[in-house]
């Protein structure tokens, strides 16, 4: 390796071999990226591509020593079979499992069911293309208005919410109030509608 540097206070030879190992784990490969090339020609490469039926095995597994004592091996099982019912129209992640543990321990202390907060939070996984930006904030917008709907207080709503997707009580608020603007909007263009519609009638 060779490199320089203006610091004085670096006490080290401008190059030296280097003999240790570097082990790089990436999501996303970075395309068209000739830095990102020159290291890769220079490395041995790996692609792990997890099936559905290994990620659920793997889901099961986990679930047979329970949740921080709060969930019984039985009851994250519940969510793992849960988890399975949408595994034919939807690419399961195993980072969906602690939110679906969540989901359920919430359920225990509050009103609602820790099904349509997991249910919510699937829609995002997507189809067979990755979910955009559009479509995952949808979902969240759909989770929110029902989470206003179904609980007694905007508090209850908001706490739902970060526990089910992991998000910010910031994040909440501000879905709130696109919410709000849609309303607002949608309740607009129904009164232009009925006045239009009563114009004509007259």
């Amino acid at each position: 390796m060779t490199y320089t540097t203006t610091s004085a206070r670096l006490q080290a030879p401008t190059s030296f071999n280097f003999t240790g190992r570097i082990i790089l784990i990436l999501n996303v490969v970075p395309k068209n990226s000739h830095c990102f090339d020159a290291v890769a020609s220079r490395c041995l490469t790996f692609s792990l591509q997890a099936s559905t039926e290994e990620i659920l095995s793997l889901c099961r597994r986990i679930a047979d020593s329970g949740y921080k004592n709060q969930l019984t091996p039985a009851e994250c099982h519940q969510t793992v079979d849960f988890l399975e019912e949408f595994s034919s129209t939807r690419e399961l992640s195993l980072r969906i499992l602690t939110p679906a543990f969540q989901a359920m321990v919430y359920s225990k202390t509050n009103n609602c069911r820790w099904e349509d907060l997991l249910e919510s939070q699937l829609t995002k996984l997507g189809d067979d293309a990755a979910p955009t930006q559009a479509s995952g904030r949808d979902a969240d917008l759909d989770l929110v208005r029902n989470l206003l709907d179904s609980q007694d207080t905007t508090k209850a709503a908001e706490e739902a919410f970060t526990t089910a997707t992991g998000k910010s009580r910031t994040s909440f608020f501000r879905l709130r109030r696109e919410l709000k603007k849609q309303e607002a909007s949608e309740t607009k263009t129904v009164e232009q509608a009925t006045t239009t519609t009563e114009g004509e009638q007259r």
